[in-house]
């Protein structure tokens, strides 16, 4: 089902611009196909310049990076933070403090993040082996075909489905659904065009200020911003991190800080408000809540697709409260 799911994501996303050169008078097969084939060229594009750098860059940082937290631990440990922090916090002698933290980071936090980004690249460089294979070649290539069908005749799909309504519910289902669809929509084109706007400047000015790895932080921070709030934390901890490589890293930390803080803060005040609009209406406690709990049960794909599901579901439970509302139970009128 891998190859029908894909296709369905990817029809479902470029379905507005296939209709919008419909309302051009362009037919919908020759915008579909012109969709696909600027997907597959970009596609082969990305394979062939990007790809293998990225790969060298990413073994490369995976081997380095030990080296970088202990650094960072160092400086800390040595440094006059701690000692800010204890004087703020009148925390009086740190010294037991320094051995628990220090010794318990350097153990455990270089393990788990050298053994993520291990498994990271071992999983990236087995792709080719994967795709060597018939059955994964032959799931690659019936996605833009299927894809193809699918945008060529989405919105008849679409009409065949409305009809199946029982007629006396068509007007509460078409509201539900286009709810649904506002929602799911806004958040999906929205938070990945923001994710590539973010993912293209954080690269970029990492690039033009000197810092190592500019391709790899870039790209890591794209894919963690379509998670709210923790996408952040992670890309900017990765960003420091791989600026205790320099041989200076005081000052690449604060180029660092300063080119995550200032993306941030445009695009929070500025980016995602035009783009994803006012998103999908959760309370912050909700998102923090949904992204712990499909962390906990679905991994790295649970933090994805848990803000869009969590709305989802809030619009369903909505309707259902307000049916309640409206019930002989409540109003107490048969």
């Amino acid at each position: 089902l891998f190859p029908f799911v894909a296709a369905f994501i990817l029809a479902y996303l470029f379905n507005p611009v296939v209709s919008r050169l419909e309302d051009w008078k362009i037919p919908r097969e020759l915008s579909a196909g012109f969709i696909l084939v600027l997907l597959i060229g970009l596609t082969v594009l990305a394979a062939r310049f990007f790809v293998p750098g990225l790969l060298d860059q990413l073994s490369e940082l995976v081997r380095r990076l030990p080296v970088s937290i202990s650094r960072l631990l160092a400086w800390l440990e040595e440094g006059p933070v701690l000692g800010y922090v204890a004087d703020l916090l009148d925390l009086g002698d740190t010294d037991n403090l320094r051995v628990a933290l220090f010794d318990e980071l350097a153990s455990q936090g270089q393990n788990l993040i050298q053994q993520g980004f291990g498994t990271l690249v071992s999983v990236v460089q087995e792709v080719p082996t994967v795709f060597n294979t018939l059955g994964r070649a032959l799931e690659l290539i019936a996605i833009p075909f299927v894809t193809f069908y699918l945008l060529k005749d989405f919105d008849v799909l679409i009409g065949h489905v409305k009809s199946m309504v029982p007629r006396p519910y068509v007007e509460p289902v078409k509201k539900l659904v286009r709810n649904l669809d506002t929602i799911i929509a806004r958040y999906l084109r929205g938070q990945l065009t923001v994710a590539c706007i973010m993912g293209t400047a954080t690269w970029l000015l990492l690039w033009a200020v000197g810092v190592d790895y500019a391709l790899i932080l870039g790209l890591a921070t794209g894919v963690l911003n379509i998670i709210p709030y923790f996408g952040f934390i992670v890309s900017l901890v990765l960003g420091i991190l791989v600026a205790f490589f320099d041989a200076d890293p005081f000052m690449t930390v604060v180029k660092v800080l300063s080119i995550y803080i200032a993306l941030n803060v445009l695009e929070a005040s500025f980016i995602s408000p035009r783009i994803v609009g006012s998103q999908v209406g959760l309370h912050p406690v909700w998102v923090i809540l949904s992204l712990l709990v499909f962390f906990h049960f679905f991994g790295f794909i649970g933090l994805i697709i848990a803000v869009p599901l969590t709305a989802v579901g809030s619009i369903l439970v909505q309707d259902c409260y307000d049916w309640y509302l409206r019930s002989s139970l409540y109003t107490g009128r048969q």
